[in-house]
């Protein structure tokens, strides 16, 4: 966190929890994480410095993110023009390999 970022963050609460697939906000009644059981949990989610979720809500109906696909984002042609269309596409997704190694 620092002044002038975008003040997104996730507030965990510590604890064993264990996963539930009816009490997800989810357009299906299963998960593949049910039964699980984790150390933590999301207490309260901030976006913009708006606090959007909190402890099993949602208080601000109002609000509605962006959704933002950076998994694949266009090389920068060597001349440094951005306009071309026929650029390659370059995965920027890290992988658990890049992690674990300290990349």
């Amino acid at each position: 966190m620092s002044i002038g970022a975008d003040a997104d963050l996730v507030i965990v609460d510590e604890g064993t929890k264990e996963v539930r697939a009816a009490e997800l906000h989810s357009a299906v009644d299963y998960s593949p994480y049910d039964g699980f059981r984790l150390r933590a949990w999301p207490y309260a989610t901030v976006c913009g410095g708006t606090v959007v979720f909190a402890d099993g809500s949602f208080p601000n109906e109002q609000f509605r993110g962006e959704m933002i696909n950076n998994r694949y984002r266009r090389s920068a042609p060597a001349d440094g023009n951005r306009s071309g269309s026929a650029q390659p596409m370059v995965p920027t997704a890290r992988g658990p390999a890049d992690v674990d190694a300290g990349r």
